[in-house]
C-alpha cells in the first residue's frame, strides 16, 4: 500500500514544542512551583528521540553511501566485461571477414576447374565430331583401311588410349573438385562456428549493456536517497538547534498565565469555518493508510481572520517544514496552542496578547488542504484533543 506523502520535519515541531514545554516547566522551578505533568522528562525524552533520529539517518545515509560504492565497483567490472566483449567480438568480425575471403577464392578456384573440365570434354567431343566429318568413315571402315594389321592395332591402341587418357582427366578434374567442394564445406563450417560465437558474444554484450543500464539506474536512485537523507538530517539538526534556542529563550522570559484549565470546553474558536480533519489517528483519503493528527484542520476563506483562544505569550512566530507560517502562544502552566498555515502572521515573538485577539490570516502555506487553519493544544508533552476544549456550537 502506498504511503501517504509527509512532511520530513513534522516531528521535528513537535519537538519544538516539547521544548517549549519543558521552558515553561523550568520558567516554574523558578518560581519555586512544581513542574506540570512532568514536562522536563517528556522533553528530555523527546530531545533524546530527535537525536535518535539523527544518528539513525546518518547510519543510513552512510549504509546508503557504502551500497552505492558497491555498485561503482560493480559498474568498473561490467564496463571491464563489455570491453572484453567488444574486443573479442572486433577478432571475431576479422576471422570471419578472412573466412569470407577465403571461401572466395576457393569458389573462385572450383568454378575454373569446372569450367576446364567443361572445356575438356568440349574439346573432346569436337575432336571427335571433326575427325568423324572430316573422314565421313564409320569406325569400322577407320579400321580397315588400315595397310597392315599392326596399322590396325596402333590405331586402335590409340584410340583406346586417347579415350583413356581423357577419362582420367576428366577423373582427376572430378575429384579435384570434389576435394575443393569439401575444403569449402569445411571453410563454410567454421564461418557458421564463427557466426554462432558472434552471437554469443553479441547477446553477451547486450545482457552487459542491460546491467549496467540497471546498476546506473540504481546508483541514481541511491544518489536521489542519500540526497534526501542528508537533507533530512540537515532539517533534524536545525530542528534540534531551534528547540535548543527556545529553551534558553523561554528560560529568560516563561510566560506567565492562569493556564486553560478553568476554560476547558468553554474557549472560543480560532477561525470560522468548517472542520476537515479531526484530532486522533484518520484514514488519509487518497492513500488509504493511518495518519495520527495531533490537532484539527479548519477549511476557511483565504485571509480571514485567526484569533487567540485565550490571553497568553507569543513563543514562537514563522516557518516550520510541515506548517508553513505558524504562531504558537504559550498560556501558562504548560498549555500551548499552536495556528499553522497562516498566509500573514500579525503579532511578533515575546508579544502579549488578550483573548480572541487577532494574531494572522488564514492561508495554504505548506497545507495539503489548501486555505486552512491547523490548530493544536498542548499540556505539557501531550497534544490534547480542542474538540474537547472548544464551544460546542462549531467553528461556523
Amino acid at each position: 500500500m502506498p504511503s501517504a506523502p509527509r512532511h520530513p520535519a513534522r516531528g521535528a515541531v513537535a519537538a519544538v514544542l516539547a521544548g517549549l514545554l519543558l521552558a515553561v516547566a523550568l520558567g516554574l522551578q523558578a518560581r519555586g512551583d512544581p513542574p506540570p505533568g512532568g514536562a522536563l522528562g517528556q522533553r528530555q525524552e523527546e530531545l533524546r528521540s530527535l537525536k535518535e533520529q539523527i544518528e539513525e539517518t546518518r547510519r543510513q545515509t552512510e549504509k546508503l553511501r557504502g551500497e552505492g560504492r558497491d555498485v561503482e565497483q560493480l559498474l568498473r567490472e561490467l564496463e571491464r566485461q563489455r570491453g572484453l566483449t567488444e574486443r573479442y567480438l572486433g577478432k571475431l568480425a576479422a576471422q570471419e571477414a578472412e573466412i569470407e575471403q577465403e571461401i572466395a577464392r576457393r569458389q573462385e578456384d572450383l568454378s575454373a576447374r569446372e569450367e576446364a573440365q567443361l572445356t575438356t570434354r568440349d574439346k573432346l567431343g569436337r575432336t571427335l565430331g571433326h575427325y568423324y566429318r572430316e573422314r565421313q568413315v564409320s569406325a569400322a571402315e577407320l579400321l580397315l583401311s588400315a595397310r597392315t594389321f599392326g596399322e590396325v592395332f596402333a590405331r586402335a591402341q590409340y584410340w583406346v588410349r586417347a579415350i583413356r587418357l581423357v577419362r582420367l582427366q576428366l577423373a582427376e578434374a572430378d575429384r579435384q573438385r570434389r576435394e575443393l567442394a569439401e575444403v569449402i564445406a569445411g571453410i563454410d563450417h567454421r564461418r557458421r562456428e564463427v557466426q554462432s560465437l558472434k552471437e554469443e558474444r553479441q547477446d553477451q554484450l547486450a545482457r552487459l549493456s542491460r546491467e549496467e543500464l540497471e546498476r546506473r539506474a540504481r546508483r541514481a536512485e541511491l544518489d536521489r536517497r542519500i540526497a534526501l537523507f542528508e537533507d533530512q538530517a540537515r532539517k533534524l539538526t536545525a530542528s534540534q538547534r531551534e528547540i535548543e534556542r527556545l529553551i534558553a529563550e523561554a528560560q529568560r522570559a516563561a510566560a506567565a498565565g492562569e493556564g486553560l484549565a478553568a476554560q476547558r470546553g468553554r474557549l472560543p474558536w480560532p477561525v470560522a469555518g468548517r472542520i476537515v480533519t479531526r484530532f486522533g489517528t484518520q484514514i488519509h483519503p487518497r492513500y488509504g493508510t493511518q495518519v495520527e493528527q495531533k490537532g484539527i484542520e479548519i477549511a476557511a476563506d483565504l485571509g480571514a481572520p485567526i484569533r487567540s483562544v485565550a490571553a497568553g505569550r507569543v513563543v514562537f512566530e514563522g516557518w516550520l517544514e510541515g506548517y508553513g507560517e505558524t504562531v504558537i502562544l504559550d498560556h501558562g502552566e504548560g498549555y500551548f496552542t499552536l495556528y499553522a498555515h497562516a498566509a500573514e502572521i500579525l503579532v511578533s515573538r515575546g508579544a502579549r496578547v488578550e483573548a480572541g485577539q487577532m494574531i494572522a490570516r488564514v492561508g495554504s502555506t505548506d497545507s495539503l488542504q489548501g486555505a486552512c487553519l491547523h490548530f493544536e493544544i498542548r499540556k505539557g508533552a501531550q497534544a490534547l484533543d480542542p474538540g474537547a476544549w472548544l464551544r460546542g456550537e462549531g467553528p461556523g
